[in-house]
């Protein structure tokens, strides 16, 4: 967990899980995978959760958790929260839940994601959301959203996940037990709560302080994912999209749209050492117009390790030559730009260059020096928060 994370849209991550697998285009740069296979690959929740390929770590499938009693199972309700959250002075915080995994892994039990549930609704934070597997996500909302029949507002009694089973049929109790399984035996001279008596749990509305968001790099994804979103959206949660990295262009549907203010997309280019494809600045401009068009919150994250042509690099102005440098190192230089780029990379004067698929120029100057400009704006548009 980290409470002074660099992810321009959260304040804080939380990582009581760990392991992930290769879903789709947008998980080739994964920083988490990278770090998994690297720095953490001692960590007890990451070691074990990649292996090499072609000299790279990638997620294999190895799912983990940290045990039922680490600490780390109750940070929501133990963080203060951040000083100075993103979202303004005085707004809650928020906490993006596995950044560095999938809590919706087809192979995860959903007992997790009811424990993060658990714990999330008790905390004075908004909870982020963010997974590939979208269905596997409505799966566990249509779950949450079963209360059964009148009788499963009865007490039971019903003590350990078998016998909860076979005396609570409502998807929001089997949801429950799944959890208790993910949770081991009691520990000794303790006993499992009953679900009739779990604070409440049976009778909780919302969830209104967890957002839901799912990926998409392309249209090709965005289309695939948003079918369950939509349904997620129909039940009253707030969704949103991470459109990021951004490997084409995508056009923002109707029905996303018309959810204004419980809705919102978060859009970024490539970065980190395995970044390789520029983002054009027209995908960035068209999801941008689309969201202000219908109210839609906008946050433009990053351009990542790619500035196009015509950008505002931070700290020299707009960019029209071919000799700009990091800034700090070297003095920025104009000069003139190659007729004909090739499709990603080539080096001139020790300065690193790449071009869009049609061609246009980009400098790989590294995340840092590119920075959040779109235009000339930063924008920074959050989710309307229901109390």
């Amino acid at each position: 967990m980290a409470d002074n994370t660099s992810i321009e849209w959260t304040d804080a991550t939380w990582n009581p899980i760990g392991g992930c697998s290769i879903k789709s285009a947008g998980c080739a740069p994964c920083y988490a995978q990278q770090l998994a296979g690297t720095r953490l690959k001692h960590h007890p929740l990451y070691a074990g959760t990649t292996t090499l390929v072609k000299g790279k770590p990638v997620f294999n499938g190895h799912l983990t958790a940290a045990p039922t009693d680490h600490p780390v199972w109750t940070f929501p309700l133990s963080w203060r929260g951040a000083k100075n959250p993103v979202m303004g002075p005085n707004a809650r915080s928020l906490i993006f839940v596995g950044d560095m995994s999938d809590l919706f892994h087809e192979d995860r039990s959903l007992g997790y994601a009811m424990r993060v549930f658990e714990i999330g609704m008790r905390s004075s934070h908004i909870l982020q959301l963010l997974t590939k597997r979208p269905e596997r996500m409505l799966e566990f909302l249509k779950l949450w959203h079963d209360l059964g029949t009148p009788d499963e507002w009865e007490p039971k009694l019903a003590s350990g996940p078998e016998a909860m089973r076979a005396a609570h049929k409502a998807g929001r109790a089997r949801l429950f037990a799944d959890m208790l399984d993910t949770m081991g035996d009691p520990p000794p001279g303790c006993a499992y709560p009953f679900y009739d008596w779990a604070g409440g749990i049976a009778g909780w509305a919302g969830p209104f302080n967890i957002w839901f968001g799912f990926s998409a790099e392309r249209q090709r994804e965005f289309d695939e994912r948003w079918p369950a979103m939509r349904e997620i959206a129909a039940m009253g949660h707030t969704v949103f999209c991470s459109y990021e990295p951004a490997i084409g262009p995508i056009v923002l549907p109707a029905d996303f749209l018309r959810l204004g203010r419980k809705a919102w997309l978060i859009a970024g280019g490539m970065s980190g050492r395995n970044a390789d494809q520029p983002p054009h600045p027209n995908w960035f401009r068209a999801v941008r117009d689309q969201c202000a068009a219908a109210g839609v919150p906008f946050l433009f994250k990053q351009w990542g390790e790619y500035l196009p042509v015509g950008q505002i690099l931070p700290g020299y102005g707009k960019v029209h030559g071919a000799t700009a440098v990091k800034p700090g190192r070297m003095k920025l230089h104009y000069g003139g730009t190659p007729k004909q780029a090739p499709k990603h990379a080539f080096a001139e004067r020790g300065v690193e260059f790449a071009s869009t698929a049609d061609g246009r120029m980009t400098f790989h100057l590294g995340k840092k020096a590119t920075g959040r400009l779109l235009d000339g704006v930063e924008h920074n548009g959050f989710p309307k928060v229901i109390a």
